[in-house]
């Protein structure tokens, strides 16, 4: 189990000029929706943007979280 702090947390680090919001989907610690809004992201393609959120997430990924939606959009 992991919070959505934590996700957070690691997600700002990553990508210090970014809007995150992380949201407990079931409120159980694995399910989450992640809206992350940022400029620099969306220049991108969409396999590096989830790449770049899959590599700050790191290990927590694959050992705490069982399922992720991302959704990428830039600022207004």
């Amino acid at each position: 189990m992991i919070s959505t702090h934590v996700i957070k947390t690691k997600l700002q680090t990553e990508l210090p000029q970014a809007d995150v919001e992380v949201i407990d989907t079931k409120g159980d610690g694995y399910h989450f929706q992640i809206n992350i809004t940022c400029s620099e992201l969306m220049k991108l393609p969409p396999v590096a943007q989830h790449r770049t959120v899959y590599q700050a997430l790191g290990t927590e990924l694959t050992q705490a979280i069982h399922a992720i939606s991302i959704k990428i959009s830039s600022s207004v």
